[in-house]
């Protein structure tokens, strides 16, 4: 009953209090009730999956994780444009792409970096060697690269052939670093 936030000495418990209920009820109208700004707009961002409630914050970072939010909770990858800001549009994308097991997502994003650890994610997800060919740049330490995505499902799959499809192939005698085929055909426990 949200009358009993004004019963809750006045200030943060109070705010906490209107906060609190918006998000277990759903009701971002409790949110007009918080005086700080920033709690305010965490507050609607809380509050429920209703991107028209993301227009209403100011601060441009917390509106598009508002909308990333959304976009999630509703699995619906056409919100992610309306973050405004590149690295949380991005991250949107990637967390439905892995989430949802669909790479085609992965193609929404600019940053090349990204889109391979997009790429990547998804790949290891549905033990898909087919999505690290989609993967662009193939650097000896490359985090998601593809030859970190062949050793990644290599070792999970126990699979030589993918070892095999890695194009580094050791880094030297006594070598234990990288991505690179050597390692990963020892890291099999065949």
């Amino acid at each position: 009953d949200p009358t009993l936030c004004k019963k809750v000495s006045l200030g943060r418990p109070s705010e906490e209090c209107y906060e609190t209920l918006a998000e277990i009820l759903k009701d971002p109208s409790l949110c007009v009730s918080i005086h700080d700004s920033d709690d305010e707009e965490r507050c609607y961002r809380r509050s429920g999956d209703n991107e028209a409630l993301c227009g209403k914050i100011g601060n441009t970072f917390q509106q598009a994780l508002c909308y990333a939010i959304v976009a999630q909770s509703k699995k619906n990858p056409a919100i992610c444009q309306n973050a405004n800001t590149l690295f949380v549009t991005n991250q949107c994308y990637m967390g439905l792409a892995w989430r949802e097991k669909n790479e085609g997502l992965c193609l929404n994003i600019k940053d090349i970096s990204k889109r391979n650890q997009c790429y990547y994610n998804v790949a290891i997800t549905k033990d898909d060697q087919l999505i690290c060919e989609k993967i662009v740049g193939n650097e000896l330490n490359q985090d998601y690269g593809k030859d970190a995505c062949y050793y990644q499902l290599g070792y999970e799959l126990q699979s030589r052939e993918l070892c095999m499809k890695m194009q580094h192939f050791g880094c030297g005698q006594g070598c234990n670093q990288g991505y690179n085929r050597e390692r990963c055909l020892s890291n099999l426990g065949q």
